[in-house]
Parts: structure tokens; C-alpha cells; sequence
């Protein structure tokens, strides 16, 4: 099973996933950005450094997954492992529409049309299960400073924050006019289970009960 957990920044990710590596020990654990594919620290690095205009950087996030997947994703499925992936396509799709700050949803939904062939082609695995977690943005905020060091995604600003936010709700909601969208030209792809979680809203072992049952009845 493929499986990715999704959302904005300092939503609460890591904290889950850490606590999955103790509850489902036998899986393989990655990332996007940054996996131990070939290449994938260096992308990474170049990725959160900055200095990429919008369509290097999504070129970048594509063949960073096309890495992951051919190097860490295939063979461990093929192995009969379980892969759980701190990030996938959702983000990709919600960090380019927020980075390019469409007005027009018209322009949005022709860029996606796009995209959307490239991300299909890169995405070789449909995911499995994607878990959205979301959260309060001016909560979020207050953790992405208090912890600090931000990367230069994290060090955007408020406002392409809220995009963020914005995007993964719409990507949470089965019918929303993105969603269909994606559906339509990523037919084999987009078939996933998609589950929106509150943190900040529900204890840390709320959040956890829940993604834990929702993996659970996968593998």
C-alpha cells in the first residue's frame, strides 16, 4: 500500500508521522521533497533554497517524484512493504497554484489542464490512502516562528499561507470543482481515499486515533 500524508506547513505532519514509525514499524517511511532516491537531497535543497522561478520549481517537485518513485517507491511495493510518504501530488498542485496566485479561477483551471498530464506521468503509483491534516493558519504561523529556521517556502509570508490552506480545502472536498477536475485527466490516479483532519481543533491523540483506524483497515 501506498499511502501520503498531506497538508500546509506546521500543521502537525511530522508529529503523526513519527508516531506511525512506532505503530507500523515494518513500513517504509519517505518523503517529498528529499527522498533517498538519487538526487532527492539535492532537489530538495535546491527546491527549499529558493531562487527558482515557478516552473523550474515545479519541474524540480516532477522529477523529484519521478526519482522517488522509481528508486524508493516501486521496488518496496514490489517487496510486499507498505510505503508512507510525508507529501505527494496534492501538495505539488496546492504550492504551484498558490506560488502563481491565479485570480481568475478560469486561469487556474486552464493551468491545471496543463499540469495535470505532467503530474499523472510523474505520479507511476496512485496513492493508496491520502490523509489531508489541516489546521488554524494563525496557529500555523505561531509554530513555523516559534521553531524557527524556516526554509524558503515556510518564510513566504501570511498570505501565500492562507492560499495553502485555502487549496488543500478545496482538495479535501470530494466535490469541489478542483477535485473534478483532477479526477478528469488524472482518472487512474486520483481514485484515492481523501481524509481531512483538524489538528489544533482535536488533541494530538485524536488526530493520531484517526489516522492510525484509517490505515489500520489497509494494511
Amino acid at each position: 500500500m501506498l499511502i501520503t500524508i498531506e497538508g500546509p506547513e506546521a500543521v502537525g505532519k511530522t508529529t503523526q508521522i513519527n508516531r506511525l514509525k512506532k505503530r507500523f514499524p515494518n513500513a517504509i517511511y519517505s518523503k517529498e521533497p528529499g527522498s533517498d532516491a538519487p538526487g532527492g537531497k539535492e532537489l530538495r535543497s535546491l527546491l527549499l533554497g529558493g531562487g527558482l522561478g515557478n516552473d523550474a520549481a515545479l519541474l524540480c517537485f516532477l522529477a523529484d517524484r519521478a526519482q522517488h518513485m522509481e528508486f524508493v517507491v516501486k521496488p518496496a511495493l514490489e517487496k510486499g512493504l507498505d510505503v508512507i510518504v510525508d507529501r505527494g501530488y496534492l501538495s505539488t498542485i496546492a504550492y504551484d497554484l498558490a506560488a502563481r496566485g491565479f485570480g481568475d479561477p478560469g486561469d487556474e483551471m486552464r493551468h491545471l489542464d496543463k499540469i495535470l498530464p505532467m503530474l499523472d506521468f510523474a505520479q507511476v503509483v496512485a496513492p493508496d490512502l491520502t490523509i489531508i491534516m489541516s489546521g488554524p493558519i494563525a496557529k500555523a504561523d505561531q509554530v513555523m516562528h516559534a521553531r524557527g529556521g524556516v526554509d524558503k517556502i515556510e518564510a513566504r509570508g501570511l498570505n501565500f499561507h492562507k492560499k495553502i490552506h485555502n487549496i488543500f480545502q478545496e482538495l479535501g472536498r470530494e466535490e469541489s470543482v478542483i477535485n473534478r477536475h483532477i479526477n478528469n485527466i488524472m482518472k487512474n490516479k486520483s481514485k484515492n481515499i481523501i481524509s481531512v483532519l483538524p489538528s489544533f481543533v482535536n488533541s494530538e491523540d485524536a488526530v493520531f486515533q484517526h489516522i492510525e483506524k484509517k490505515i489500520s483497515e489497509l494494511i
